[in-house]
């Protein structure tokens, strides 16, 4: 025995004091594994946390995307609702949104911004501010309407070159109806929004300028008829200006309120180009044949009506003077249609005794 102790004792003292002593041994290993565990658990945790934070956030975020849009929606129906239900209430110049100021003048009875077809459609039964302004051209309208079918019905015995005739009469007739009915759809559907006012206001002036130019067509027909070059010349030259006319009336800024004057001139001054073939013809035929013959006594009267129309357009008279007390009726916009449309009554007349002349005359081109 006492020969091994000798063997083993050095061993032992190479074996470190921890193992020499179990137990502590065993208690220090599990408090590091319990520590450890308890690091290990933390942490865990903490990434746990993290991402239950992450994606509490990112479903936060999701909720209040969804939450932003369901109150777009609403309000977008809410909204488009209201305009469908639109209860007739008109407003003041004031409330107007901007693209929708024209004449500050007229104080009260416009209809708001409805969006919706329809609804600007049944204003046409309505009274607000362009009640008189619709109904003073549907009526025009429907007159003209009327005509063009009247005109195509007559019996070709009633004029001399039947197909000629007809021709220039229907132009001038359907030149005459487009005027009017775009100035009705500018004037009913104005209020629907800024891009169809925009449209229809293209539309309206456009409508204009056929008009011009469908107005002289038949007056240089007529007094030029045993001149084929020379008519030809006036009409191709009064068809080319009343294109231009229109290019320029589809401009955006020709239709902004600051050029309303500039508007007035431009009509005017392309009104104006009859006078040539009117000096001509003068100059031609006389003054007593061009009068009674050529019908220029309501020539002169047709373009008078059109340059009174164009002042009360461009002064804005009488409301100018009065602010808001024309708002409804008798503004110079109104006064300016139904100058226009006397116009064009007055050219039908011209255009139905010119037919009447020249089969009094016949075909032997003596005369007109």
């Amino acid at each position: 025995m006492v020969g091994e102790n000798r063997i083993y004792r050095p061993l032992l003292k190479e074996i470190p004091a921890e193992l020499q002593n179990g137990e502590q041994f065993v208690k220090k290993e599990v408090k590091e594994a319990i520590i450890k565990v308890r690091e290990k658990s933390k942490e865990s945790a903490g990434k746990v946390k993290e991402d239950l934070k992450q994606r509490k956030d990112r479903l936060a975020e999701k909720i209040g995307e969804n939450a932003t849009d369901i109150r777009v929606r609403v309000s977008s129906f809410s909204k488009a609702l209201k305009e469908k239900l639109w209860d007739g209430k008109l407003v003041k110049y004031s409330e107007l949104a901007e693209w929708m100021k024209d004449n500050e003048y007229i104080r009260d009875f416009y209809r708001p911004e409805l969006r919706d077809s329809w609804t600007c459609l049944k204003t046409v039964f309505q009274y607000h501010n362009e009640t008189g302004n619709i109904w003073s051209h549907l009526l025009g309208a429907g007159t003209f309407l009327v005509l063009i079918f009247s005109y195509l019905l007559k019996s070709n015995g009633d004029f001399i070159s039947p197909v000629e005739e007809k021709s220039i009469g229907l132009v001038f007739f359907a030149c005459a109806f487009l005027c009017l009915a775009f100035s009705v759809s500018f004037h009913l559907f104005g209020c629907h929004s800024a891009h169809v006012c925009l449209l229809c206001g293209r539309l309206d002036y456009t409508g204009i300028a056929v008009l011009i130019t469908g107005s002289y067509l038949p007056w240089v027909y007529y007094n030029f008829y045993c001149e084929p070059t020379t008519k030809l010349v006036y009409m191709g030259t009064i068809f080319v200006m009343g294109v231009l006319c229109s290019c320029v009336s589809f401009s955006k800024q020709f239709q902004l309120p600051k050029y309303r004057s500039f508007r007035g001139m431009l009509f005017a001054s392309f009104g104006m180009t009859g006078i040539f073939p009117f000096l001509h013809a003068l100059y031609q035929n006389g003054w007593q044949h061009s009068m009674e013959n050529g019908q220029m006594h309501l020539l002169l009267l047709m373009g008078l009506l059109y340059g009174i129309g164009v002042s009360f357009f461009i002064t804005r008279f009488p409301e100018c003077v009065w602010p808001g007390k024309f708002d409804l009726l008798f503004h110079s916009h109104q006064i300016f249609h139904i100058f226009v449309v006397a116009a064009a009554l007055c050219q039908a007349y011209a255009l139905s005794n010119l037919r009447a002349v020249r089969l009094q005359l016949g075909d032997n081109c003596a005369s007109l």
